[in-house]
């Protein structure tokens, strides 16, 4: 390229550029996972978690293959390169030793993932701007990325949301008014943002020029705030399929190896750094599709194999271990101020101001000579090629097996493949006590438990089945380990509510109660029960707001329901109305045939 030769707007073109890597995608996308998780939740995890093994994965290993290859990327980024991957090395042994630091990894990887894909958006905005040679002032850059932080800010307060009971997450129970407040700023400003910069460079330049970065930020809305909306007006929530292991992670992965690619091809061209000058784009994805399934698929398989430790709460381990690995090292190796970056990125003629000759690689001699030309070389790598996808084909082959709905059979052959599955055991127990064979059932649990104590799904099913059998002592003891768990489970919080009104433990039962409703304010049964405890403690004015809740939304309910749940409250609510000197209107109620005490 001449110095007055112009670098071009696209990388790979408009239609792949605009759609991959702008995000062009979007809208359709997520429509379609919006429509099919609901009838076909099962096939659709399935298919993302097929997908992983082709886009997301890879891009993880596109990181490692850029930051690792050469010698000088590995000296100028050792902090990460090295020191930072022991650290995740000792917290992943940390992790399967004391499993109750999962949570606390797997946070960090929710409220950090958002936050790696929003500076990924901003950043390809600010390139795709930059190769159009949108000379963007201090301003309205300030501007567009407020605008993005503030979608950032809104997703952060609805992962942080008081409703929030997943037991992987940790969550400081932010009270609504203030999450409301805190969404509402957010959304002005990215809309205030986003208004100002784009209005203020339309009048400077051309459509075409700025489509991208355009497209970019409508992306980012698609990503983090349209379903916010929804949630908002129509009552619509996130999908399972939609974020960490969903189509957000997708398009985002996607859109990574589209600009990685292209990178790691102007290197090869470019640069004097490879022996082998010439890019082979099915040679770069083959590395980044093993090297992805070595990252992800080996690990936990001999963990559970040999230590004898939960396949998937082991690869829950890996997953956010990887992903917070990667977003430090990705945070690091990409920076547009870097001459380098800049020159292949950008097609800028800025040249790297080194005077130490660049080396041809990082890596030692073994594995120098195992990418070398040899047939010993050659057998090795075709092998150990093999042998990973034989893992990818045997970890599909598991998730499949395994999954919601799975047949006995299948389970069985799951079992046989790994025993060491808390999911095997789960999902063997669901079909047994379907077919009321409930001690064998029973026993399955009893054994999901004993890999994993910590799988509250089998909790939950083994406490339902203590309750059915009038076990009631040991139901409360697992609802109590539930809670351990998940603090904010509201199914834990409503039994242990209900067996404490067993006990006549009003003063428990009203903490319980209490608790369930502040996490979901209008769940019906909740109010009423922390009513009645509340009436039973004496304290009427607080009973006869949980219970006036419960009267007027008695009609949500059919018909013939009502009168059982107006028998519920109507008792309860006229001792509190005679107990505050609302006479008249316990005399009203008391005229429909119940009784003043209940």
């Amino acid at each position: 390229m001449t110095g007055s030769e112009k670098p071009k707007l696209w990388l790979k073109g408009p239609k792949i550029d605009l759609l991959i890597g702008c995000g062009g995608w979007s809208l359709p996308l997520i429509g379609l996972t919006f429509y099919l998780t609901g009838s076909h939740y099962g096939a659709m995890s399935l298919g993302f978690y097929f997908l992983a093994l082709f886009c997301n994965n890879p891009h993880y290993m596109a990181t490692l293959h850029r930051a690792y290859g050469l010698k000088r990327d590995v000296d100028r980024y050792k902090v990460f390169s090295i020191y930072i991957t022991a650290i995740i090395g000792v917290s992943g042994i940390a992790a399967h030793i004391s499993p109750q630091m999962v949570p606390l990894l797997f946070t960090i990887y929710l409220v950090w993932s958002p936050w790696h894909y929003t500076g990924q958006n901003f950043g390809i905005a600010m390139m795709m701007m930059r190769r159009g040679d949108v000379s963007i002032k201090r301003g309205q850059r300030n501007a567009l990325y407020a605008s993005y932080i503030g979608s950032y800010l809104v997703w952060l307060v609805e992962l942080d949301g008081e409703k929030s009971q997943d037991a992987m997450t940790l969550t400081i129970g932010m009270p609504e008014a203030i999450a409301v407040g805190l969404k509402l700023i957010g959304y002005l400003i990215f809309g205030i943002g986003a208004a100002y910069s784009f209005l203020s460079l339309s009048q400077q330049y051309s459509t075409r020029v700025l489509i991208a970065p355009m497209l970019l930020h409508t992306s980012q809305f698609l990503w983090f705030l349209l379903p916010g909306v929804l949630r908002g007006s129509l009552g619509q929530e996130y999908p399972a399929t939609y974020f960490s292991a969903g189509i957000l992670a997708f398009m985002h992965c996607a859109q990574y190896l589209w600009i990685t690619s292209y990178y790691a091809k102007r290197e090869s061209e470019q640069g004097p750094e490879r022996s082998k000058p010439e890019w082979r784009p099915w040679r770069y994805f083959s590395i980044l599709v093993l090297g992805g399934i070595a990252l992800f698929v080996p690990g936990p398989w001999i963990v559970s194999t040999v230590f004898r430790h939960d396949l998937f709460e082991s690869a829950m381990i890996f997953m956010a271990l990887v992903n917070i690995h990667h977003f430090m090292l990705d945070g690091a190796i990409w920076k547009l101020r870097d001459g380098r970056i800049a020159r292949l990125l950008l097609g800028s003629n800025q040249r790297e101001k080194e005077s130490e000759p660049i080396e041809n690689s990082a890596m030692p001699d073994l594995l120098k000579w195992l990418l070398g030309k040899s047939w010993p070389a050659r057998l090795t790598r075709f092998g150990g090629g093999t042998i990973l996808l034989l893992c990818a084909v045997v970890d599909q082959t598991q998730n499949v097996l395994t999954t919601r709905g799975s047949g006995q059979a299948m389970v069985e052959a799951a079992r046989a493949i790994n025993a060491n599955d808390s999911r095997v055991y789960f999902r063997s127990a669901q079909n047994l006590l379907a077919s009321n064979r409930r001690p064998e059932g029973i026993a399955e649990l009893e054994a999901a438990l004993e890999l994993n104590p910590r799988n509250l799904a089998a909790l939950h099913a083994l406490a339902q089945q203590r309750m059915v059998s009038q076990e009631l002592s040991e139901a409360n003891d697992l609802y109590l380990k539930i809670l351990d768990i998940s603090p904010k489970d509201l199914s834990a919080l409503n039994n242990l509510g209900l067996f404490s009104i067993n006990d006549e433990n009003w003063e428990q039962a009203a903490v319980y109660f209490r608790k369930a409703s502040k996490i979901d304010p209008v769940r019906w049964e909740s109010r009423c029960f922390l009513g009645q405890s509340l009436t039973k403690l004496g304290e009427y004015a607080k009973a006869t707001a949980s219970l006036e809740f419960c009267l007027a939304s008695i009609d949500q309910f059919e018909k013939e329901d009502q009168p059982r749940r107006l028998a519920m409250i109507l008792p309860f609510l006229i001792e509190c109305y005679e107990h505050t000197g609302r006479t008249e209107e316990a005399d009203t109620f008391r005229s429909l045939g119940f009784p003043t005490k209940p």
